[in-house]
């Protein structure tokens, strides 16, 4: 019997080119495979619906016409709700100037029809020219205020110039000097009016059983009484105040703008969302209710995924907004889908408006 023939050995380059040759063409296919079927099935699975970021807005509207003195806000600043934004003036100044001037012209009028009576009627008319007295001193006071006002808008107008370097420093101190001296008058015409009104309450009180000497003359007092707290209620200006929490995103007027009652002066996003509002389109492929899991994916790179339930369903078909209708390339045709609202997931970097995929997630029924 003869020997066995050696074995002829196969070197090893000649073994890694069948390797590539029949081997590894038939593993790299079976592992992208897997990998494509992985990708589609976290990151490449077609949404349930489409849905985005509830964005809550709210504008502030003039509650009367008039003249906006002053802003105190800017575009994108962070405001909480109930904070000041802007002050408006409902009067003009000239106009409540030319009110005051009027109440004041018929207060010397009364006062100079008391005096012939007075030398027969001194004490039964001595409360009514105290009345007179005091309410001269309140128009005093409601002029004082007027003035205050213009001069304040006129300072907060060259505060700002000022910090612009558009104004000169001489013109500024001039407009806070100004200010100033009103702000002080008006601290002692405050005083005043707080002094007389006791001693004019008492003489009221000491004759009151004669009052009814001159009741002609004490029914027009109490006319330009009327007319003075009318003139008042209207000196003070109007604080506008944010409804909501947000950011600034639009300004529609500025500082000595006039504005008709009703007519919006900023507007105000709400900065952090609390849910999502989808619409499942037509024809529905599922019946959404309360409490069914879902999967959020995010729009962004890299996506971000969270889970989360389905808080609410609406009860009829509603328009789909156009903003989810441009996501899909479809905004020009006009769809109605069933509306959902979904609690945003704590950790979820989602801005208002944006928009979201959602996977509504089986639940095993």
């Amino acid at each position: 019997m003869s020997d066995p023939l050696p074995r002829i050995p196969v070197p090893w380059s000649r073994r890694w080119l069948a390797f590539r040759r029949s081997i590894l063409p038939v593993a790299a296919f079976v592992i992208c495979a897997l990998l494509a079927a992985r990708l589609w099935q976290t990151a490449v699975a077609p949404p349930t619906l489409l849905a985005e970021v509830e964005s809550i807005q709210a504008e502030v509207r003039s509650v009367e016409s008039g003249s906006l003195i002053s802003l105190e806000v800017e575009m994108f600043q962070a405001v909480q709700a109930g904070a000041i934004v802007a002050r408006m003036q409902p009067v003009a100044p000239e106009v409540l100037a030319a009110s005051l001037a009027v109440i004041r012209a018929e207060i010397d009028y009364l006062r100079e029809s008391l005096e012939p009576a007075l030398t027969g009627k001194r004490l039964e008319l001595e409360a009514d020219r105290l009345h007179l007295e005091w309410l001269k001193e309140r128009v005093t006071l409601a002029t004082l205020k007027a003035q205050l006002i213009e001069a304040e808008a006129v300072y907060r107008r060259l505060e700002r110039l000022r910090s612009q370097q558009v104004v000169s420093e001489q013109e500024y101190t001039t407009a806070k000097n100004t200010r100033d001296a009103l702000a002080v008058q008006i601290k002692e015409q405050e005083r005043l009016v707080a002094t007389l009104e006791p001693a004019m309450q008492r003489s009221a009180d000491s004759n009151t059983p004669s009052r009814s000497t001159d009741s002609a003359l004490a029914a027009a007092i109490r006319v330009q009484e009327e007319k003075l707290r009318l003139t008042e209620a209207r000196l003070g200006p109007v604080i506008l105040r944010a409804p909501i929490d947000g950011i600034v995103s639009a300004i529609y007027r500025r500082s000595g703008e006039n504005i008709s009652a009703g007519e919006p002066i900023l507007h105000i996003a709400e900065a952090t969302p609390k849910r999502l509002v989808g619409y499942v389109r037509q024809p529905l492929a599922f019946e959404p209710r309360a409490g069914q899991p879902v999967e959020i994916r995010s729009r962004t790179m890299p996506r971000v995924v969270a889970h989360a339930t389905i808080e609410s369903v609406g009860a009829i078909m509603e328009p789909v907004p156009p903003t989810l209708l441009a996501a899909l390339n479809r905004a020009d045709v006009p769809e109605l889908g069933l509306r959902v609202h979904i609690p945003l997931p704590p950790g979820l970097p989602l801005h208002p408006g944006e928009c979201v995929d959602v996977i509504v997630e089986p639940t095993g029924e």
